[in-house]
């Protein structure tokens, strides 16, 4: 919801990207467009690395566009000054990397010893989604727990009834 309100509400429809004061609020000379990294993360960065994750978690390819239109907002200044743009090249590597996804599905008790095997894995643009049966989002149809589902692209491996069968899953996954 926070983030539709963010379409409505700050992006730029016309050039892409988004502004940091909010339509209809409070007149300024110009409406700002960040992407600069500064002590925080550009807007428009942010921005970005949330369309990528949003869009994989409900299966929005306009959301993922919303991404790469971030991007555009800093334009060449990626390459002139790379160091500057830091959240913008994290949105980048998003939308480049391998799209892997990993439901894990049952109460809080039976996910736990699954969540202790991811733990110790290092996967920066697997999309983690722990989760009840029945939770409303597209990774979770036709998925019963306890179970742990390796996923690539929204293609699913049989489900990993073990820590152990996970275990097996993520490292074929890492390696092929």
């Amino acid at each position: 919801e926070l983030f539709e309100f963010a379409l409505a509400h700050f992006r730029d429809g016309e050039k892409g990207g988004f502004f940091e004061t909010a339509e209809g609020a409070e007149a300024l000379l110009f409406r700002q467009k960040s992407a600069y990294d500064e002590a925080t993360p550009s807007g428009n960065g942010a921005m970005a690395q949330l369309a990528f994750v949003l869009g994989r978690y409900f299966e929005r390819p306009d959301w993922e566009a919303i991404a790469a239109e971030c991007l555009s907002v800093a334009g060449e200044n990626l390459l002139a000054a790379p160091n500057g743009f830091g959240s913008m090249w994290l949105a980048a590597l998003a939308g480049l990397a391998p799209r892997q996804e990993l439901v894990v599905v049952g109460d809080a008790a039976a996910r736990k010893p699954f969540e202790a095997v991811i733990e110790g894995v290092f996967a920066p643009w697997l999309i983690l989604a722990p989760g009840e049966a029945g939770t409303p989002l597209p990774l979770f149809e036709g998925r019963e727990g306890p179970a742990a589902y390796v996923c690539s692209d929204m293609v699913c491996q049989l489900p990993a009834l073990t820590p152990e069968a996970l275990i097996v899953q993520l490292a074929a996954a890492a390696s092929g």
